[in-house]
């Protein structure tokens, strides 16, 4: 074949793949899910992450408070004691990896980490205050391997037995999209997201992929993209309608701030106050206020 004639096929044969490509891409919408006329007095709301600011932003319509070590262990502290209305979120990632190659690897000194991380928590009288234990967010995104995950998740189960402030507490994951739940059995609490679905990921994305998954004593999060233009309605809906399966409903997110932006996304914080109010209201009706 002459050169000219395999560079035209091989032209040919890019074409035709984008054109596939672009035509499999499916377009989601929002579903039509009305919110119920019925209440929960479980359900819980609250963003996922923070800053040291966006405690006193958020608290008065959210009952759940996520942190991501991006401020303080100290003023955490301050945070929990200034409440008895409030179910915690820890993320303990610093604690139980390492990067290697720009992936999470096990941390060798893990358990060590988190004992210090508890004792101090325990010494201020607030460890009983963790509702959710968080090992690593995105880990079939952001760490090496299954194996390594795995590793993880047992340091934080190894070193919990020794804590009875944290016999309630239930281990929590969300996931990235489009990739393996790996150890999922392993958890308590899953979600998943992506925010390109909208709410048909709770019908036939990811969150509906999650479902056939997950054990049946395995419940969930909802993680709709409040920096991502999503609406808070059907997620709300199906979260008061679903109270067997749906533990809290955790948009993606509060703060914004460049330093931690790894795409790009308009935090709550910095929208408009109409947009705000939508997703205050979705909180007020989540916690039965509305």
């Amino acid at each position: 074949m002459e050169p000219i004639t395999i560079i035209a096929a091989l032209a040919l044969v890019l074409v035709v793949f984008f054109v596939i490509k672009k035509k499999d891409k499916k377009k989601y919408k929002d579903i039509d899910l009305p919110i119920p006329d019925t209440r929960r007095s479980d359900l819980l709301y609250g963003y996922y992450s923070s800053l040291d600011r966006t405690f006193d932003q958020v608290k008065d319509h959210v009952n759940l408070f996520w942190y991501s070590n991006f401020f303080g262990r100290d003023k955490l502290i301050e945070i929990m004691k200034s409440t008895d209305n409030m179910r915690f979120v820890v993320d303990l990632a610093p604690m139980v990896q390492r990067k290697e190659g720009g992936k999470g690897v096990f941390l060798e000194t893990a358990e060590q980490e988190l004992k210090i991380f508890f004792d101090a928590l325990k010494e201020n009288g607030v460890l009983h205050k963790v509702t959710y234990l968080y090992p690593i967010d995105e880990p079939n995104i952001f760490v090496k391997n299954a194996e390594e995950h795995k590793k993880m998740i047992q340091a934080v189960q190894n070193v919990r037995m020794q804590y009875k402030e944290l016999n309630s507490a239930k281990l929590a994951c969300i996931y990235g999209r489009g990739k393996p739940f790996w150890n999922i059995e392993m958890y308590n609490v899953v979600g998943v997201d992506d925010y390109d679905q909208k709410s048909e990921v709770l019908t036939i994305g990811e969150h509906a992929r999650l479902l056939k998954e997950k054990g049946w004593d395995q419940t969930t999060f909802l993680v709709p993209g409040a920096a991502f233009g999503q609406n808070p309605s059907p997620f709300v809906a199906y979260a008061l309608r679903n109270p067997a399966e749906v533990e809290a409903v955790v948009p993606f997110i509060w703060f914004d701030d460049p330093g931690h932006k790894d795409v790009p996304y308009t935090g709550l914080e910095a929208q408009s106050e109409e947009q705000q109010a939508i997703w205050r209201q979705a909180g007020n009706i989540c916690l039965n206020k509305e």
